[in-house]
């Protein structure tokens, strides 16, 4: 029963992990367009959709080895930081 509800925390943390890694890469994309001063505002909807689209590429190229990775500490009980 602990597995299963590591196994949620695990997924859980890799999410958040991979929605605030989009946020950073949606951030330095549009940079260029957000130190603009002279623009107008940024529109918020499709902020939005860039900022979906960035997290779900990034949680998609990350989720393999992330998997491996957790899958290898899992099996061999590794709680190390460095791991």
């Amino acid at each position: 029963m602990a597995l299963i509800g590591r196994i949620f925390v695990i997924l859980f943390a890799f999410l958040a992990a991979c929605f605030l890694a989009g946020m950073i890469i949606v951030a330095a994309v549009l940079y260029p367009e957000i130190s603009d001063l002279g623009g107008a505002p940024i529109d918020q909807d499709a902020l939005n959709v860039v900022l979906g689209f960035g997290f779900i590429f990034l949680s998609g190229f990350a989720l393999l080895p992330a998997l491996v990775v957790v899958l290898i500490t899992e099996a061999f009980n590794i709680r190390s930081v460095l791991a």
